[in-house]
């Protein structure tokens, strides 16, 4: 599973703190495994267990039968599970999260301290919404956050 998104994100860290190739942040191979929408979904207590379980069986389903595949999102819509803006602010809550997980290799790394990052998110999130990005971050109160 590929994003344009990280792509950006990590342009966005390479311009912004001005990082040098190997200082910069590498997708791991499990980047991307917690942060399904379902996944998120159910951490978010916006799906039953069972309700992603049905939409799970509906892809497998489908697939057995050589259907067109549906994307689990479109799947909780069809079934009545999400609405649209649901699954839209569960992919935009996705993208934060592998966000934070690839900067966090940054604080991890002593490269970055924990408010210069938040600092950094808001950056990034401002710098998207003028290109049209949702503005996830501006829902949040990020000086909570803050050290």
């Amino acid at each position: 599973m590929k994003f344009i998104k990280t792509d950006n994100f990590l342009s966005f860290l390479k311009d912004r703190l001005k990082l040098e190739a190997g200082e910069m942040p590498v997708p791991g191979e499990w980047l991307y495994m917690a942060n399904t929408i379902g996944a998120i979904a159910l951490r978010s207590n916006v799906l039953s267990l069972e309700q992603l379980e049905s939409i799970l069986d509906a892809q497998e389903e489908m697939q057995d039968a050589d259907e067109k595949h549906k994307l689990f999102g479109q799947l909780a819509i069809d079934l009545g599970y999400l609405t649209r803006h649901e699954v839209n602010r569960l992919l935009d809550l996705q993208q934060l999260n592998i966000q934070l997980s690839l900067a966090g290799q940054l604080v991890l790394g002593d490269s970055l301290d924990l408010e210069s990052l938040l600092d950094i998110m808001k950056e990034y999130s401002h710098d998207q919404s003028k290109n049209g990005a949702p503005e996830l971050l501006e829902e949040l109160n990020l000086s909570t956050y803050s050290c």
